[in-house]
């Protein structure tokens, strides 16, 4: 699809590749910090809480990564990336 949108954008795709990373947040609210930078959706949900829902939100985001067995799982995230190097024609 991408090299679509930039062939007609007026661009040949030289090469397009993709990349996963990722780690693992140290609690509910490092992990909730994190998702609020997934777009200005997540970002506008999780700030508009207040203290109070923000604990809430929180305590079941712990109660569920608890919930997956061990704790090494609990908390991760990944962040998926396209790369792409066009030129113009």
């Amino acid at each position: 699809m991408l090299p679509q949108i930039l062939g007609a954008a007026g661009f040949e795709t030289v090469k397009l590749t993709e990349m996963v990373t990722g780690g693992r947040a140290n609690d509910a609210r490092e992990w909730t910090e994190l998702m609020a930078g997934a777009g200005p959706l997540p970002y506008t949900l999780i700030r508009a809480l207040g203290p109070r829902y923000r604990n809430e939100l929180e305590a079941e985001v712990e109660a569920a990564m608890a919930s997956l067995g061990d704790p090494d799982d609990a908390f991760r995230y990944h962040h998926s990336y396209v790369l792409v190097v066009a030129k113009k024609r």
